[in-house]
């Protein structure tokens, strides 16, 4: 028995800091407990506990649905860049970074971000639910290293009108 405690106890302490610096992208209308009927837009939010310094996804839609504008995607983050273009039908990629070099989420004074405010519009007398998925999703920490995501699969929001 004091054999088995030990080893869970050294698992524990090995393997803790792994997921401890995994980082987490979500919806924030996901977080809140009102929702509203219509949801035409995502509020993404992130959540790490490193120094988060670029973003950068892919996006997919039903273009025969919804309407994404590229350059109506907004940073809730001052200073940052967005590039943003639409790769293909209902497929689109986005990149948030600092010009400066600043950061976009600083972990030592908050651990979440509101980072981006992303409006989709009914494509033609569309009404209903339509989902977006972000894929291929890369988070720069420190000297342009790759910050682990935490594996929710797949990273699907809700839009509706």
């Amino acid at each position: 028995m004091k054999n088995t405690m030990k080893l869970i106890i050294i698992c524990i302490l090995i393997f803790s800091p792994h997921f401890a610096d995994e980082a987490e992208l979500y919806d924030l209308s996901t977080k809140l407990e009102e929702h509203s009927i219509q949801k035409s837009n995502i509020q993404l939010v992130l959540k790490a506990d490193k120094d988060i310094y670029g973003v950068q996804f892919d996006i997919s839609y039903n273009s025969a649905q919804l309407i994404l504008d590229d350059d109506a995607i907004i940073s809730n983050i001052p200073g940052n860049k967005i590039y943003s273009s639409i790769k293909g039908d209902g497929i689109a990629r986005i990149l948030i970074l600092s010009l400066t070099g600043e950061k976009l989420l600083d972990a030592t004074t908050d651990s979440i971000a509101d980072l981006i405010h992303i409006p989709f519009q009914s494509a033609g007398k569309f009404r209903g639910t339509s989902f977006v998925e972000l894929f291929d999703i890369t988070l720069a920490g420190r000297a342009g290293l790759e910050v682990d995501l935490k594996s929710y699969s797949p990273y699907i929001f809700e839009v509706s009108f």
